[in-house]
């Protein structure tokens, strides 16, 4: 299952491929916020396996350096940890800060995203 912060680390391009898998319609055309967003309320409405499935799918098309540290995300994120406590460790290759900043800016656009659906 893709998180939040998952999806803001990845490129566009990464992005699409998955949108693609999930059946997303004129992903294409979409921001970078937006495509985040409808993938994460896409895979909600599927079943956990599906998405899993479709992960598995994506990361084989990656090379093979990204996707031995995909399969370390994908081990510590399958915990049942809040995601406040997943903000809280370091992930590898990323500094405190860097944490920070990825988290200040998925607040930033969940805000966005709300301030969308109220108009």
């Amino acid at each position: 299952m893709y998180i939040l912060n998952d999806l803001n680390v990845m490129l566009l391009s990464e992005l699409k491929e998955i949108a693609e898998k999930l059946n997303i319609k004129n992903y294409k055309k979409l921001t970078k916020e937006d495509l985040i967003y409808i993938i994460l309320d896409q895979q909600a409405k599927m079943p956990e396996t599906e998405i899993k499935k479709i992960k598995n799918e994506v990361l084989e098309t990656k090379p093979k350096s990204k996707e031995a540290n995909t399969e370390k995300e994908k081990r510590t994120s399958n915990k049942e940890t809040p995601e406040t406590e997943k903000l809280d460790k370091k992930p590898e290759g990323l500094d405190r800060k860097e944490v920070e900043i990825n988290t200040q800016r998925a607040e930033r656009e969940a805000e966005r995203q709300e301030k969308r659906r109220k108009k």
